[in-house]
Protein backbone atom coordinates (compact mmCIF):
# COMPACT_ATOMS: atom_id res chain seq x y z
CA UNK A 1 0.00 0.00 0.00
CA UNK A 2 1.46 3.43 -0.78
CA UNK A 3 1.95 6.15 1.48
CA UNK A 4 2.73 9.36 2.28
CA UNK A 5 4.92 10.83 4.34
CA UNK A 6 4.91 9.42 7.65
CA UNK A 7 2.88 6.69 7.10
CA UNK A 8 -0.47 8.17 5.51
CA UNK A 9 -2.04 5.40 4.02
CA UNK A 10 -3.95 5.55 0.41
CA UNK A 11 -4.96 3.23 -2.57
CA UNK A 12 -3.77 4.77 -5.52
CA UNK A 13 -2.75 8.18 -6.63
CA UNK A 14 -3.52 9.48 -9.96
CA UNK A 15 -1.86 12.54 -11.32
CA UNK A 16 -2.66 14.45 -14.09
CA UNK A 17 -0.13 16.27 -16.62
CA UNK A 18 0.01 20.28 -16.56
CA UNK A 19 -1.80 21.49 -19.87
CA UNK A 20 -0.17 23.99 -22.37
CA UNK A 21 0.55 27.34 -20.77
CA UNK A 22 -1.43 28.71 -23.58
CA UNK A 23 -4.90 26.90 -22.30
CA UNK A 24 -4.70 28.87 -18.21
CA UNK A 25 -3.83 31.96 -20.50
CA UNK A 26 -7.47 31.65 -22.33
CA UNK A 27 -8.84 30.40 -19.52
CA UNK A 28 -7.75 33.02 -17.23
CA UNK A 29 -8.67 35.63 -19.66
CA UNK A 30 -11.87 33.82 -21.05
CA UNK A 31 -13.11 32.64 -18.05
CA UNK A 32 -11.40 34.82 -14.67
CA UNK A 33 -11.70 38.63 -16.87
CA UNK A 34 -7.83 38.30 -16.33
CA UNK A 35 -7.70 37.73 -12.63
CA UNK A 36 -4.99 35.03 -12.01
CA UNK A 37 -5.72 34.25 -8.27
CA UNK A 38 -8.82 32.62 -9.62
CA UNK A 39 -7.46 29.90 -11.66
CA UNK A 40 -7.42 27.20 -9.04
CA UNK A 41 -6.71 23.61 -11.11
CA UNK A 42 -3.10 23.95 -12.45
CA UNK A 43 -2.53 20.75 -10.55
CA UNK A 44 -4.58 18.19 -10.24
CA UNK A 45 -4.59 14.47 -8.87
CA UNK A 46 -6.80 11.47 -7.60
CA UNK A 47 -5.98 9.80 -3.79
CA UNK A 48 -7.75 6.76 -3.32
CA UNK A 49 -8.42 6.38 0.37
CA UNK A 50 -10.28 2.90 2.39
CA UNK A 51 -11.90 5.62 4.57
CA UNK A 52 -13.05 9.02 5.62
CA UNK A 53 -10.14 9.03 8.58
CA UNK A 54 -7.67 8.45 5.50
CA UNK A 55 -9.03 11.33 3.45
CA UNK A 56 -8.31 13.36 6.99
CA UNK A 57 -4.60 12.27 7.15
CA UNK A 58 -3.88 12.66 3.37
CA UNK A 59 -5.46 16.17 3.31
CA UNK A 60 -3.49 17.54 7.08
CA UNK A 61 -0.45 15.90 5.44
CA UNK A 62 -0.81 17.50 2.00
CA UNK A 63 -1.53 21.04 3.98
CA UNK A 64 1.67 21.04 5.33
CA UNK A 65 3.19 21.87 2.11
CA UNK A 66 0.76 23.24 -0.09
CA UNK A 67 -2.73 24.98 -0.24
CA UNK A 68 -5.64 22.58 -1.29
CA UNK A 69 -8.72 24.36 -2.46
CA UNK A 70 -11.47 21.75 -3.80
CA UNK A 71 -11.35 18.55 -2.76
CA UNK A 72 -14.36 15.85 -4.32
CA UNK A 73 -15.66 12.80 -2.20
CA UNK A 74 -16.77 10.37 -5.58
Amino acid sequence: EPVIENSVPFKGLTVASLKDKTFYEEQVNDKYDGDLHRLLDLVKCTIVVNSEGEVAQVVEKLEETMKVVVLKNR
